[in-house]
């Protein structure tokens, strides 16, 4: 394989690591799932709150996106760009829709605060390090 043909090794590695972080946060997400009714996720009433109370769920879900980055992580995410594009609609979506149950007094507005910050760096670090152009 010829240095033009393969791909940068630093640009994957930031990849992996922005792969690592968000496989980290998701395992947190499901381990606050699994301590329902600690100071990160409970439910009060017809009230959320907890430190994750704006990502909390039940379902376990988080173990898709664990799945696709963890794929992505070992297979190299230089070559699953699509992947990135996943983490970076979850993000939005997390956004939005945190927003959305802020709103209409759904959850705490400090539940959505560490979700908040968590996802827009994500979406940053995704948005600045996604490949760009042809990847063999």
């Amino acid at each position: 394989m010829s240095a033009l043909n393969r791909p940068n090794v630093s640009a994957q590695r930031r990849l992996q690591l922005v792969l690592l972080l968000m496989i980290a946060w998701e395992g947190l997400l499901l381990a606050s799932e699994l301590s329902f009714g600690s100071a990160l996720f409970d439910i009060d009433g017809d009230r959320i709150s907890g430190v994750l109370g704006a990502r909390g769920a039940f379902s376990g879900a988080g173990v898709v996106p664990i799945a696709l980055y963890g794929f992505a992580f070992t297979r190299g995410p230089m070559r699953h760009p699509s992947i990135l594009l996943v983490g970076a609609l979850e993000q939005v979506a997390a956004i939005l829709f945190g927003g959305y149950h802020v709103a209409v007094n759904d959850i705490e507005l400090r539940s959505f605060i560490v979700p908040l910050v968590v996802s827009l760096a994500f979406l940053a670090l995704i948005v600045v390090n996604v490949p760009r152009g042809d990847v063999d």
